[in-house]
């Protein structure tokens, strides 16, 4: 399912410091694109100095009713960069970097794989991930 943790994700539980990040995102996302979107689940991603993530996303294909639409990553401790990606018909392999910043979050749809490029500092790389379905 979408929520296994073949990636060595932490799961989250709720917590009044997520809660504020979630509800912040939630309002964020309301009034730029007009509707609402709650979580699914929560994971942590912590990496040490060379530690990625394995690619991927977070589409379950034999459950795709009960996927997430949305996926939110914020960046608790992180200054590196994050590869999303996705095709265009025939254009494939199309890929984006973006770097991250502590504090900062980024939202891309659940069906777009992405990673992070490794850990160049030497303290731990944190970051919050939410899996979010529209209602």
């Amino acid at each position: 399912s979408a929520d296994d943790n073949r990636y060595k994700d932490i799961r989250v539980g709720m917590h009044q410091h997520i809660t504020w990040v979630m509800d912040y995102m939630r309002d964020h996302v309301r009034g730029e694109y007009g509707f609402t979107l709650i979580p699914i689940s929560i994971f942590a991603q912590v990496h040490a100095k060379g530690e990625t993530a394995i690619k991927r996303n977070h589409i379950d294909p034999y459950d795709v009713h009960n996927s997430p639409d949305f996926t939110f990553m914020y960046f608790v401790d992180a200054d590196d960069e994050l590869v999303i990606e996705w095709e265009d018909h025939r254009d494939k392999g199309r890929f984006w970097t973006m770097p991250v910043k502590t504090g900062k979050f980024v939202m891309w749809n659940s069906d777009l794989n992405y990673y992070m490029l490794p850990n160049k500092k030497d303290s731990f790389r944190i970051a919050l991930l939410f899996n979010c379905q529209i209602i």
